[in-house]
């Protein structure tokens, strides 16, 4: 992420958002929303249901190298290990609504039943509910 992010600010860009491959029925606003947010916060995160976060965005001022090390990635404590250490380095955080992202087959299920009206005639939906392999895995 930290690379990524890097790369986007020494090609010129001044604003990133960072988001993650889990979450493809995350809805437009809330990047929208994390651009606007960084007019008045270092750091703007999108906090999972899982403990992680989807979403980082920051600038080339506000970026913050310790926040992609020693972080227990893939655990609950992402998200308050990444907050703490901010807070440690000043920078001011705004929190998105919590979304969820895709990391289970019970994650697949709750995305087919529970996802925004916008999203059903998606790709993603069209290939999850006519996949044969996905037949063993949702309900």
């Amino acid at each position: 992420m930290h690379h990524a992010i890097t790369h986007a600010f020494t090609t010129g860009a001044t604003e990133t958002v960072l988001i993650g491959t889990d979450i493809p029925d995350l809805p437009a606003t809330l990047i929208t929303q994390a651009f606007t947010k960084l007019h008045d916060h270092d750091i703007v995160l999108g906090p999972s249901y899982d403990g992680g976060y989807y979403l980082l965005a920051c600038t080339p001022h506000t970026l913050l190298p310790q926040m992609f090390t020693n972080i227990p990635w893939s655990t609950t404590n992402v998200l308050p290990t990444t907050l703490n250490i901010l807070t440690t380095h000043h920078r001011t955080v705004y929190l998105l609504p919590p979304w969820h992202d895709i990391d289970t087959p019970d994650d697949l299920n709750r995305l087919l039943h529970h996802h925004e009206p916008a999203f059903k005639s998606s790709h993603t939906i069209t290939y999850l509910t006519r996949h044969p392999l996905m037949e063993t895995h949702l309900k």
